[in-house]
């Protein structure tokens, strides 16, 4: 516990009062190492370099959202407390996206089986009616031929009087 200090040791060591460093633990606890033991925050010694920034941007006239930022920018890590029952809820919801994921991967590949079955199928309806189409306009050509060879030629208007 020599590198943990508590809240009470933490203003001793830094000359920030009491409220001010509770205060900065509450808006800044992502960018502090901390522990929370029985209702006592303790504050890791390589944050008070961090608090310190803190006190400064505050100083200088930034709000809490302006101070986040900066100490964003300047590349101080972002701690995060998660929980157990958190990890199995999160587990949980990944296991069921990997789940549902698998399910419409299937669905997807069902449904590509199902459209290549259908293009083969509709191919197949043009071709019939392709050649149901050719056949039907060379019956076509041969009936007008027919009815051209059957009737009398007729007579050009000039010849109307001989």
């Amino acid at each position: 516990m020599l590198d943990w200090l508590k809240l009470s040791e933490t203003v001793e060591k830094t000359g920030v009062p009491y409220a001010t460093v509770n205060r900065y633990v509450k808006n800044h606890a992502k960018h502090l190492k901390l522990k929370k033991e029985h209702n006592i925050y303790y504050i890791h010694t390589d944050s008070l370099a961090v608090l310190e920034q803190i006190r400064n941007l505050y100083k200088d006239g930034n709000n809490e959202k302006q101070v986040d930022r900066e100490l964003s920018a300047t590349g101080i890590p972002i701690t995060l407390d998660v929980m157990e029952n958190e990890v199995t809820t999160l587990e949980k919801t990944m296991r069921n996206l990997h789940e549902n994921l698998l399910s419409l991967h299937e669905k997807s590949e069902k449904q590509e089986q199902f459209n290549a079955e259908l293009l083969q199928q509709l191919k197949k309806q043009q071709k019939y009616i392709d050649e149901r189409l050719e056949e039907r306009d060379k019956n076509l050509i041969i009936a007008l031929r027919e009815i051209a060879m059957t009737k009398e030629p007729k007579k050009k208007w000039w010849h109307f009087w001989k």
